[in-house]
């Protein structure tokens, strides 16, 4: 297997997460060792990607849900000053 293709294999693997598995299952019942390997490693980078994207998304929803709270509250205030 070339480099390029590794490299394509891998950046596909990260960067379009569930295509990742495209090649996982693609070499996982071949006869060569390396297109194995490929294939194992773009299983691990996918569930890498996938990993990180939910601890981002999860970052980003508890920062959104504090500002929510935050609106809120000085929304309440506002209504009881009679703004």
């Amino acid at each position: 297997m070339k480099l390029s293709q590794k490299i394509k294999i891998y950046f596909v693997s990260f960067f379009l997460t569930p295509l990742g598995l495209y090649w996982f299952f693609k070499y996982l019942k071949s006869e060569v060792p390396d297109e194995r390997k490929q294939g194992y490693l773009a299983l691990a980078i996918t569930v890498a990607s996938l990993a990180v994207s939910f601890l981002i998304v999860n970052q980003y929803l508890r920062a959104y849900s504090g500002y929510l709270d935050l609106y809120r509250r000085n929304f309440e205030v506002y209504d009881q000053l009679g703004y």
